[in-house]
């Protein structure tokens, strides 16, 4: 599998079993403000309830995902639909497959063997038609048809005829793009304003985008110009200025050499040493590192704010970053100190100052003071 098509089927890949943590909540996202817009699994059977602990839609489908604009998705007896927020169907289950949920009005859904475009009525928009089909970005939308890939518009045009062999989205006016062996970057008008000749690229984030060519990473402008030489071990994008990059550094015993991860500012001068095992894209002046065998977190000046410590961390979300120590998890604030102290076997984000969390077999909620909102009774909820 190429490495674009990978990208897009990780990213885009529909699996209610399981959930993608980066998806938020916002229990205000929906219609009926009483209702947890996250699904709630009963026995083999899944429904949604109310704050106090209520089924208000009875666990009644094969499958579900969280409300969003209003909607949700559900399966029901091997076909996908859309229900409102009181459980009515808006869009009854007649879609083979679906990616991901109403976005900007539209959703990608499958339907004999050919992917389309529909609108919140279930109607299609654009006709199933295409072998694979993306989200639109600067209203274009990479599919493919017959393994070439072009760009159509929200009619279903043709923008960019297929051609490539791969392509991605739309970021800051250029698109990364495949033809043959080699990778390149293309206008709105199709036409290549750097030339394959790369043998992995990333989109554009802030200016820059990652190239590997002869098995280093480097980082490009617009006109194609490497700005930062290639010298990386790998390379990941530039969030808030600042990209995490990876090194080849001696182990211990200096027998072998390992990667490590630091961060680099865009004139490529190293701002934080090339020092953790891993390290993720800054958010909101923080980034998740991993030192050794633990995660902690820092700021842009590389100075810890968590030390590391545990077994996982994620963001913070809401000034909260639920964290995993010695098998069970708790949540911490910002300055490392706990809101609620590890006993969890699995802990989902706040939102409306609600948590899902698991104890033994069983999933409920909790406020910010760890008490128990919702006793746990439920199978599973959301993505865990």
């Amino acid at each position: 599998m190429s490495w674009l098509v990978y990208i897009f089927n990780a990213f885009y890949q529909r699996s209610f079993k399981n959930k993608n943590m980066s998806q938020k909540k916002d229990l205000s996202s929906h219609t009926n403000e009483s209702i947890i817009p996250i699904p709630i699994k009963k026995g083999n059977k899944w429904g949604y309830i109310n704050k106090t602990g209520q089924f208000v839609i009875k666990p009644r489908f094969d499958d579900a995902d969280d409300f969003s604009d209003g909607l949700a998705s559900i399966s029901l007896g091997g076909k996908y639909g859309f229900i409102d927020s009181t459980g009515k169907f808006l869009i009854k289950p007649k879609f083979d497959n679906l990616r991901g949920r109403f976005f900007d009005g539209y959703a990608i859904v499958s339907h004999r063997g050919k992917w389309g475009y529909i609108d919140m009525t279930g109607e299609f928009t654009i006709t199933p038609q295409f072998d694979e089909a993306m989200k639109f970005s600067d209203g274009f939308a990479a599919v493919c048809l017959g393994k070439k890939w072009g760009y159509i518009d929200r009619t279903g045009q043709y923008l960019i005829k297929p051609q490539f062999d791969d392509a991605k989205d739309f970021s800051e006016g250029l698109a990364a793009v495949r033809f043959g062996a080699k990778c390149g970057y293309i206008d709105m008008t199709g036409k290549f304003v750097i030339e394959p000749q790369f043998d992995s690229i990333r989109s554009f984030s802030d200016g820059l985008a990652a190239f590997r060519f002869e098995g280093k990473w480097g980082y490009i402008d617009k006109t194609g110009q490497s700005l930062i030489k290639r010298q990386f071990c790998d390379a990941k994008d530039f969030s808030e200025g600042l990209a995490a990059v990876s090194l080849l550094k001696p182990s211990a015993n200096g027998i072998f050499s390992l990667d490590k991860w630091g961060y680099i500012d865009k004139t490529g001068r190293v701002v934080i040493a090339i020092q953790f095992d891993i390290a993720n894209d800054f958010s909101d002046g923080f980034a998740v590192v991993k030192l050794g065998e633990d995660y902690g977190h820092i700021d842009k000046t590389g100075q810890y704010l968590i030390k590391p410590q545990f077994d996982v961390v994620q963001n913070f979300f809401y000034g909260i970053a639920p964290v995993k120590l010695k098998g069970r998890w708790g949540y911490i604030n910002k300055a490392g100190q706990y809101l609620i102290k590890p006993r969890f076997d699995d802990a989902d984000d706040f939102s409306d100052g609600l948590a899902a969390v698991r104890l033994g077999n069983k999933c409920g909620f909790v406020d910010k003071a760890g008490n128990f909102v919702i006793e746990p009774q439920f199978d599973s909820i959301g993505w865990f």
